[in-house]
């Protein structure tokens, strides 16, 4: 009976043992990667995030002959407008990338920059951000702008 006794508090010991490490490693991993927050943005509209309202209209670039036959370029004309001047010298480019909502992604590289300089309270400034997206998938692919994980803004098209 004595056996059975420590048999059983052996293996409850040791499924006690492997679900508080199994919760610690969850929680682990939740704390250093939260889920994504993207904040939907309208077709034509604008958001702010870090002190910048920004708008965007995407279009599909005409195709030319050098162009891969497998992709369509996306071309976006990005508007950024500082809403004070405060927040102008906080100012860092944010990362852009195609997305569609099965979760696939493209990069989008800015074609220029802007810096500190070029920005000015209540002014708006221009940037265009270009992505090659799949040709079966250029209807549904969006771009997202993002500084983190959780600062994320998608533009509807």
């Amino acid at each position: 009976m004595r056996a059975v006794l420590l048999l059983v508090a052996a293996v409850v010991l040791v499924a006690v043992t492997v679900g508080v490490q199994w919760w610690d490693r969850s929680a682990w991993v939740a704390d250093r990667y939260p889920a994504e927050v993207i904040k939907d943005v309208g077709r034509g509209q604008s958001a702010t995030i870090h002190g910048m309202s920004w708008q965007l209209s995407v279009a599909v670039r005409p195709r030319s002959t050098d162009d891969n036959p497998g992709a369509t370029t996306l071309v976006a004309a990005v508007q950024v407008t500082p809403v004070s001047a405060e927040e102008i010298t906080h100012f860092s480019t944010p990362t852009f990338e195609a997305r569609d909502r099965a979760g696939h992604t493209w990069e989008a590289l800015p074609t220029t920059t802007l810096s500190s300089l070029d920005l000015h309270a209540g002014k708006v400034a221009r940037l265009t951000v270009v992505a090659a997206v799949p040709n079966d998938l250029k209807d549904r692919a969006e771009l997202v702008l993002s500084y983190s994980g959780r600062e994320m803004l998608r533009f509807a098209r």
